[in-house]
């Protein structure tokens, strides 16, 4: 069961980022696309407080993941290997996020505010894996005195 899921979020946070970095390229290659996107993005403008929601979103993210991490931290002695590599990639997909949510923008990237829900659902199936992988860390027996 634990493998399964670590499977199937493991393939979604792939789908999430190949996503992301195919709605990217092709909005660059793909006239079409840039107007679609162009299109889209100036109506979440006009409806949607999306600088507010970006970073609300990545400090939100931050605390989640400093959290988790402290608690992997606490029990890194009984850690396996796959955890700490588990801890490793979640580390590198929030550092990707934050990356994307405050050092880029519109101005770099067309397609903006299409990728980066992308990449804070990818967070958030890391966050999710990382969660499942302390739910069914062990607890080492007491030895007795």
């Amino acid at each position: 069961m634990r493998k399964i899921c670590y499977l199937i979020l493991d393939i979604l946070t792939a789908a999430f980022l190949c996503g992301g970095y195919i709605t990217n390229y092709f909005t660059r290659r793909k006239l079409g696309m840039l107007r679609w996107i162009n299109y889209h993005t100036m109506n979440y403008q006009k409806q949607l407080p999306l600088d507010v929601l970006k970073y609300a979103a990545a400090a939100a993210a931050s605390v989640i993941v400093i959290l988790i991490l402290l608690q992997l931290f606490r029990k890194w002695r009984r850690l396996g290997i796959c955890d700490k590599i588990m801890a490793a990639v979640m580390t590198a997909v929030w550092l990707l996020y934050l990356g994307l949510s405050i050092l880029s923008g519109q101005n770099v990237m067309r397609a903006y505010y299409f990728v980066l829900p992308l990449a804070g659902l990818a967070l958030l199936t890391q966050i999710i894996r990382n969660l499942l992988s302390l739910h069914f860390l062990k607890v080492k027996p007491k030895s007795k005195p």
